[in-house]
Parts: C-alpha cells; sequence; structure tokens
C-alpha cells in the first residue's frame, strides 16, 4: 500500500498516487468522526490512496487542520461540521457529497464518545447506567443513522439500482424438493461436470 511520506515536514502523497495506481483512485469517500485520531488516520490514508475524501464531524477546528494536511499533501479534502446524531443532517450531508462529487463509493463512521465519558477503566458493576448506555446511544445509534443513510439513493446510478431491487421475484420453475433432489445427484456425480 502506499503511505504518505512521514520523514518530511510537509508531506507528499506517494508515486504510485501520482502515476494514479493508488488502490482508491477516482473514488469518494466520506468519514464521519474524521476530526478524531483514528478517523483523521484513515481519511489521510483514503487520500493517499488517491480518493477523494470529504470529512465529517463536530469539531471544525480538528477537521480543516485534517482537510489541510490532505491538501497539503496533495490530496484532495473538503470539511464539513455533520453531527452523526442528526439524522436528517446525516442524510442532507450525504444528497450534498452526492451532488458534489456524483457518487459515493466508501462511509465510514469512526464516531463515538471520549473513553472518559463513558466508563472507560471504571470496574462495570460500579458504573451508573447513564454512563454504561452512553456507548450504545452515541455509538450505535451514529452506526444506523449513517449505515442507514448510505443505504439510500443518492445519485442516479442508486436510483437506478434501486428500481431493479424492487422489481417482485419471479415464480420458481420447480419445486423446492425437486431442486434438492437434483442438487444431491449431483453432489454424488461430481466428476460428470468434467466429463470422467
Amino acid at each position: 500500500m502506499s503511505r504518505m511520506n512521514t520523514s518530511d515536514e510537509k508531506q507528499t502523497l506517494s508515486p504510485a498516487v501520482w502515476n494514479g495506481e493508488g488502490i482508491l483512485e477516482n473514488k469518494c469517500a466520506v468519514v464521519f468522526g474524521a476530526g478524531g485520531s483514528i478517523g483523521a488516520a484513515v481519511a489521510r490514508e483514503f487520500a493517499a490512496e488517491g480518493a477523494r475524501v470529504f470529512l465529517a464531524g463536530r469539531t471544525k477546528p480538528s477537521l480543516e487542520a485534517v482537510a489541510e494536511q490532505i491538501t497539503a499533501a496533495g490530496g484532495k479534502a473538503s470539511a464539513t461540521v455533520v453531527d452523526a446524531l442528526d439524522d436528517a443532517g446525516v442524510n442532507r450531508y450525504l444528497d450534498d457529497v452526492a451532488k458534489q462529487a456524483g457518487r459515493i463509493d466508501i462511509l465510514v463512521d469512526l464516531t463515538g464518545p471520549l473513553a472518559s465519558d463513558y466508563g472507560n477503566g471504571k470496574v462495570a458493576v460500579e458504573l451508573p447506567v447513564d454512563e454504561f448506555m452512553t456507548a450504545l446511544t452515541t455509538i450505535v445509534r451514529s452506526h444506523f443513522i449513517t449505515a442507514r443513510a448510505r443505504g439510500a439513493p443518492h445519485d442516479q446510478a442508486e436510483i437506478r439500482r434501486d428500481h431493479l431491487r424492487d422489481r417482485k421475484p419471479r415464480p420458481a420453475t420447480c419445486s423446492g424438493r425437486d431442486r434438492h433432489r437434483r442438487s444431491i445427484r449431483r453432489d454424488r456425480e461430481p466428476h460428470r461436470e468434467f466429463g470422467f
């Protein structure tokens, strides 16, 4: 995999990206939680592999710093403040990204509370219920919202695929029992396929 060069003060993208050989060349990646350490690292790696990266999170200065690092290294990134717990906001944001980029190829949700917010390091049986539930009400909720929003069509190609997916299935031409018998027969006679 190509990586950003960390030995120089000013990072540059690897030669593979300049040659158009990055594995994510011409892909559009959305990273929720891109202002955090893990989200920022993932976003930088996506950019190093050639993706156009859309950074989303709640902290504008962190997002802008990551976007500046990516663009200074020769990548393409834009940052937007989005709360991943806001269902309507996430849908609006993904609609905007799809309009700008034409499609969404990758979506990663790396959002979550600080470890200190959900009792990390404390004995579980001593945690108040509300503190224990913090991780569930934030991480699980945001992952559900972003995954569901990504499943909704945001561009014309996706709308066409959804149209095909909504067609009614055709009735089967033989009963389940007949299909089962045929599969058993094939399993017993595996060499017939190869002409033995």
